[in-house]
């Protein structure tokens, strides 16, 4: 039987998402896909729009997430705190898809500079990709 002697919690600005136990956690970094698992060292690493997994020999959980940070604390709790998350079974893939075709095309062609409206339009880009990838990486 596997352990799920990891605490973790994914927490927005607008309160907790999930706060359980688990066995591994899997998190898109700023240097691609990390992987915690009980015992690991304490580590705080910035995290890029993607999917989280919680559990690999336990049951998975998976959230779609937008950038924030990963934090593993001295008495090794997880903490995933982002600026948007959602569970893959409130994702609504019609609205996610909507938005990806939207937003890529402005994003493919914007000829402006690289500046706050490019970057909130680019992560608009991102949430609604971390979404889909989530239904995917999940089955659904």
């Amino acid at each position: 039987m596997a352990s799920t002697n990891l605490k973790v919690n994914v927490v927005t600005p607008q309160g907790p998402v999930a706060q359980t136990n688990t066995d591994a956690v899997l998190a898109p970094g700023r240097l691609g896909q990390f992987e915690i698992l009980e015992g690991h060292v304490p580590y705080l690493s910035e995290l890029h729009a993607g999917v989280v997994t919680l559990g690999e020999a336990t049951e998975k959980q998976h959230f779609a997430v937008g950038p924030g940070f990963l934090e593993v604390e001295p008495s090794g709790e997880v903490q995933v705190l982002c600026e948007q998350a959602c569970p893959v079974d409130k994702i609504d893939a019609e609205a996610a898809k909507a938005e990806v075709a939207e937003t890529s095309a402005k994003v493919n062609d914007w000829k402006g500079s690289l500046d706050a409206e490019y970057r909130t339009l680019k992560a608009r880009l991102d949430w609604a990709q971390a979404q889909l990838d989530a239904l995917k990486i999940s089955g659904n």
